[in-house]
């Protein structure tokens, strides 16, 4: 069932507040509805300037702006904090938190670092994101405490590493890599060590998210679709299953706090984005 229209192209990037949220049913849901707030990036894709977050219900009802920034307040990439009692998210490329009501906005990362996609540890003390560096010839995964201080850089590949999403159990913080020459997923340990290659498939591998039991990743793929997917595979790749199985473009996904619900965008050349409840 349809439950929210947006405008064509304006659906980017989601993320799922600690209540229950959701708004897709994966294979692994039950009967139940979702229920909670979902943080969604708004704009264009051409001009990253103009994207901004805003909350909704899983029903598309309550809409409303993140923070009063207007004027391309280039906002991208919200996550919610374990406890939803913050949003990390990216403005003008600097990782910023403030409340879910919009308010203590805090900026983190200084000026000079091209920051963006944060994601939370378990316990709500650090803050994963990629960095560029100032050519844009390539981007690392770093973390951070909570307070923008203590940052450390993880991978030191030569290339595109980006879209990290902190698994639950804090083993591993799965990311997406152009490490070996395609876009596949990798993980790596919180304090940089012990990269491996999850996924080597022909086809983009991209935007993976860890389930909350820290056992699954979700993600988009074109492994041979034609155009991407939402699918799922254990955190080692193996079990891949595609859950969408659709003609249009399906795209970063994101899981509800109990596992049981997947959110993701749908756009394709004809049509508009749609969230599908």
């Amino acid at each position: 069932m349809q439950s929210s229209l947006l405008n064509r192209r304006e659906l980017l990037s989601i993320g799922i507040g600690a209540w229950a949220c959701f708004a897709t049913r994966s294979m692994y849901a039950e009967h139940a509805q979702p229920t909670g707030q979902i943080a969604f990036v708004r704009g264009d894709f051409g001009n990253s300037g103009n994207r901004k977050i805003y909350l909704m219900n899983p029903d598309g009802s309550g809409l409303r702006p993140l923070t009063d920034a207007v004027d391309n307040p280039g906002e991208d990439g919200p996550s919610w904090s374990p406890q939803s009692t913050s949003i990390a998210f990216a403005a003008k490329e600097r990782i910023c938190v403030c409340n879910p009501d919009g308010t203590n906005l805090k900026i983190l990362t200084p000026e000079n670092m091209q920051a963006e996609a944060p994601t939370w540890s378990p316990d709500g003390t650090r803050i994963g994101f990629h960095a560029w560096n100032q050519a844009r010839s390539s981007s690392q995964i770093y973390t951070m405490k909570s307070d923008g201080t203590d940052v450390r850089q993880l991978t030191k590949m030569e290339c595109y590493n980006w879209l990290p999403s902190w698994c639950p159990d804090n083993k591993r913080i799965v990311f997406e890599s152009t490490m070996t020459g395609n876009r596949d997923i990798f993980s790596i340990s919180p304090d940089g060590s012990n990269p491996i290659n999850v996924t080597n498939a022909q086809g983009t591998d991209h935007a993976p998210a860890c389930s909350p039991d820290g056992k699954r990743v979700a993600m988009a793929s074109g492994r041979d679709f034609g155009n991407l997917e939402v699918c799922i595979m254990n955190l080692d790749g193996s079990a891949f299953v595609n859950v969408t199985k659709n003609d249009a473009r399906d795209s970063e996904p994101a899981w509800s706090p109990d596992g049981k619900w997947i959110a993701f965008t749908r756009s394709d050349v004809e049509s508009p984005p749609w969230i599908f409840a």
